[in-house]
């Protein structure tokens, strides 16, 4: 039985390379897919990392994290009050427009943390320190922001919004 199976199968040619074409073909598109699936989950769940908060409070119709529905300072309150709750900052994201000094526009995704605690800021700095964050209209650009905006150095400058945003960190 098994040698009439083979001989079917190999017998024809033609058959037997679309067979192989075809299995190889599914095999790279299911390793492909996968591998995008990963790149999207890995790249959503980065700010979530980043930040290091257990738990997260939104807007109840926030339906992805990148849109940002900010909670009134009532909501705030109430979460602070929560029993084992030791402390509730507020953070901004947003995907927002920058413009470089070629006066070229990119998107990117800005963090608005708590000016009191800094809570949400980068765990490891690649240049400069976080507590450059306390002076007027400094940024700090992540990793892969950073390639996307042509790599600035510390002390360099753009516009966020028709303000002046300085780079003190990556």
């Amino acid at each position: 039985m098994l040698r009439i199976a083979l001989q079917m199968l190999i017998g024809d040619r033609a058959k037997y390379i679309t067979l192989v074409s075809g299995l190889a073909f599914v095999s790279l598109l299911f390793i492909q897919q996968g591998s995008v699936f990963c790149g999207l989950m890995l790249r959503t769940a980065k700010p979530i990392e980043t930040v290091g908060a257990q738990i997260w409070v939104a807007d109840p119709t926030l339906q992805s994290i990148d849109e940002s529905k900010p909670l009134l300072d009532t909501d705030l309150t109430r979460v602070r009050s929560v029993p084992g709750v030791k402390w509730a900052v507020p953070l901004f994201m947003r995907q927002t427009q920058v413009r470089l000094k070629t006066g070229k526009f990119q998107t990117v995704r800005l963090f608005g943390l708590d000016n009191a605690s800094l809570a949400g800021r980068p765990g490891k700095m690649l240049e400069g320190d976080t507590s450059a964050l306390n002076s007027p209209d400094s940024v700090i650009i992540g990793k892969a922001e950073s390639e996307r905006l042509n790599r600035p150095k510390i002390g360099d400058t753009f516009e966020i919004n028709d303000r002046l945003a300085r780079v003190v960190g990556i």
